[in-house]
């Protein structure tokens, strides 16, 4: 019976939960999964029972194996219609690196999270042993059962051993320093966030705390790369809510939603009402552009204050292509905050105070939240500009979609600058969003012709409940896919889509999804991409194991995402994994 729990454990554990708003969702074949799991448990331990408890264990096994073969799996369909895919029920090879210890752990720990009571009050009960036993003993509680299974350790001396294990095993890591604030103890919070997050732990919220925590985050992520820059192909994950104030990031979305709004305003004008558009959040890629006078009318629609040769020079800025006219994909790209000729779109000052705030057209960045933004997008340079040096890869997260469009806006244009000869800042796809392929899409097309290179991690989502919830108090449509196997299916067509077009560049495929890993090894053999062809795979740790050692033993590029930091500050992560 004990086996069995374990079984069912790590399969729900490695497939995640969509509606609970899990990062790395996935699916599989749960009878392999169970299976896989109970022998090598099976093999791990039996010397440790006695000779009966032996016995029993392995006729439970063997009983099941039989059973389970009457059916083939997808895995031994496969095999015998010629497909070369590793093997993900071989639980010999996938645990062979794993002690004992190791494997119990798990079994632990997976039968804590079955445990409904613990995992719903989980934050409650940590604080209540805080109370009765001390921190002392409860971290080390934590320490020896969650914090060792999901992190790899506190320090960036303690994590090298966990390193270098899987670094022998032909696995990669991507070094996330995962500490991070508990939300309840935090006075100054993000209003833009308040209640949206009531009841949701599996999607890591950082709170604002002040510019010099934001500081302290880019020190941390400096740590990170100096770590990752120690063995090739090193990556690192990067939140923008991490290195400054979120409202900015909300208010400039929105300016860059709304003028989104505007071009998709003034193309339904010219398109027939079956295929008029309004949803501001979809990533249109529009086939019509517009000349000079256009554009000049579109301006003051928005109502800026600007003289003729402003507009000129302005024109001439967007008309990325010089040939006279502007598209979409244009007219959403050559808008930055660094550039005072653009500014004014952005920052509430001078003349453009009065037009533009009657408008009501445009959410405008005071003078000192110009200045905060500007510490900002330093901030992030600055991590990449020591990333870009040291060759290691930056992925930055994805994050909701009322902060999405700002993020993608200021990670592009970094990738314009330093993905010229090496992919070294990756932007995220949430899947789950129907506007995700377009935007996939769009993104691979503005590298394609500004000649950078494209550098993409696809996800499923994180958000969802928080992203439905808004979208109903705020009466839009809900930017989420209705269902699951919707969710799934664009999950999969992203991957086929992007490697279809990826001629140089990178993409990282972080599922738990066996079918979804299975298929994009069907594209890349489909699509001539080698093993080593920019492709990677990436599982969180603790999770998953049953892909990440196969794919490493075929040569496939694998990596763990490696979360560390203090206990007592990795806490609120350790929740969300149990939860999820």
């Amino acid at each position: 019976m004990v086996w069995r729990v374990l079984g069912s454990r790590v399969g729900a554990a490695t497939t995640g939960s969509l509606g609970k708003g899990a990062i790395w969702n996935g699916g599989g074949s749960p009878v392999a999964s169970a299976l896989a799991v109970r022998q090598n448990v099976a093999a791990s331990v039996t010397h440790r029972l006695s000779s009966l408890q032996s016995r029993r264990l392995l006729a439970t096994v063997t009983a099941t194996t039989a059973e389970s073969r009457a059916a083939p799996g997808p895995g031994e369909k496969r095999v015998k219609e010629g497909y070369e895919y590793p093997c993900f029920d071989d639980a010999e090879q996938i645990y062979k690196s794993q002690s004992s210890l190791e494997v119990l752990r798990a079994l632990a720990v997976f039968r804590l999270c079955r445990v409904r009571f613990l995992v719903d009050n989980a934050q409650a009960l940590l604080d209540t042993s805080k109370r009765v036993l001390g921190e002392n003993l409860t971290y080390a509680f934590v320490r020896r059962t969650f914090f060792n299974h999901f992190c790899a350790g506190e320090s960036k001396e303690g994590i090298l051993p966990k390193i270098r294990r899987l670094e022998d095993q032909g696995i990669g890591c991507i070094l996330d320093y995962a500490a991070e604030p508990d939300i309840e103890d935090i006075k100054e919070s993000l209003d833009i966030l308040a209640d949206k997050e009531e009841g949701v732990k599996s999607a890591r919220v950082i709170a604002y705390q002040g510019e010099r925590e934001c500081d302290a985050n880019r020190d941390l992520f400096l740590h990170c790369i100096e770590a990752a820059s120690q063995r090739p192909d090193g990556f690192i994950a990067v939140k923008m809510t991490a290195l400054g104030k979120p409202e900015l990031l909300e208010k400039i979305s929105s300016a860059l939603l709304n003028l989104r709004a505007l071009w998709n305003a003034r193309q339904n004008k010219k398109l027939p009402a079956q295929h008029k558009k309004a949803d501001t959040f979809i990533d249109h890629h529009v086939i019509q552009s517009i000349d000079k006078h256009e554009f000049f009318e579109m301006l003051d629609d928005i109502g800026t204050a600007l003289t003729e040769k402003e507009k000129d020079k302005l024109f001439d800025k967007f008309d990325l292509q010089k040939d006279g006219m502007i598209d979409y994909l244009e007219f959403t790209e050559a808008l930055t905050l660094d550039d005072l000729l653009t500014r004014p779109f952005f920052k509430r000052s001078g003349y453009n105070v009065s037009a533009i705030t009657r408008s009501g057209k445009l959410k405008l960045l005071n003078e000192e939240e110009t200045e905060l933004a500007d510490a900002l997008l330093a901030r992030l340079r600055t991590v990449v500009e020591a990333a870009a040096k040291a060759k290691v890869r930056v992925m930055v997260d994805a994050e909701h979609t009322f902060l999405q469009a700002a993020i993608d806006h200021c990670t592009r244009q970094l990738q314009r600058e330093f993905n010229q000869e090496f992919p070294i800042v990756f932007n995220t796809y949430q899947c789950y969003l129907r506007y995700s392929k377009q935007r996939l899409l769009n993104d691979m097309e503005r590298a394609k012709r500004q000649k950078w290179m494209f550098a993409a991690k696809l996800v499923r989502g994180a958000y969802q409940v928080v992203e439905r919830k808004r979208a109903t108090d705020m009466g839009y449509a809900d930017p989420i896919h209705p269902n699951n196997e919707a969710t799934h299916r664009n999950y999969d067509d992203c991957v086929a889509a992007a490697m279809a077009k990826l001629h140089r560049g990178n993409l990282l495929l972080a599922s738990h999804n066996r079918t979804s890993v299975e298929k994009a090894i069907r594209v890349m053999k489909a699509e001539h991409i080698p093993k080593d062809g920019g492709i990677f795979f990436a599982h969180l740790m603790g999770m998953s194991d049953r892909l990440t050692y196969p794919l490493a033993s075929h040569g496939y590029k694998v990596y763990k995402y490696v979360p560390w930091g203090p206990v007592s500050e990795v806490m609120p992560y350790l929740v969300r994994r149990a939860q999820e």
